[in-house]
């Protein structure tokens, strides 16, 4: 097992260019274990919905609303609460996805 520190120093003392990238934790975060990977799945999922509630989709209680990534959901789309919406679905403008329901 390799340490990030110990490729950019080993780069470096082969006379290889070395630079720095900011960035964000979240951006950045290792994962190690399934409590790193929860957190990281929640980061995604609050980025998901936040473009859904963007594009015009209504998320009656957001946090409760699972999306995957590549689900298409139409704009003036109703989400209730505790809904998960599996990959390659794709939703209708106007429809109104009601509490408990799991679309694949």
């Amino acid at each position: 097992e390799k340490f990030l520190t110990d490729i950019i120093s080993a780069a470096y003392q082969a006379g290889h260019s070395v630079g720095c990238v900011m960035a964000t934790e979240e951006n950045v975060m290792g994962i190690n274990n399934r409590v790193d990977l929860a957190k990281a799945e929640a980061i995604i999922q609050k980025r998901l919905r936040h473009k859904a509630m963007i594009d015009g989709v209504t998320l009656i209680d957001p946090d409760t609303v699972y999306l995957s990534a590549n689900a298409q959901i139409a704009e003036d789309v109703i989400i209730y609460p505790h809904v998960v919406i599996g990959p390659d679905v794709r939703i209708a403008n106007g429809a109104e996805i009601k509490s408990f329901s799991h679309i694949e």
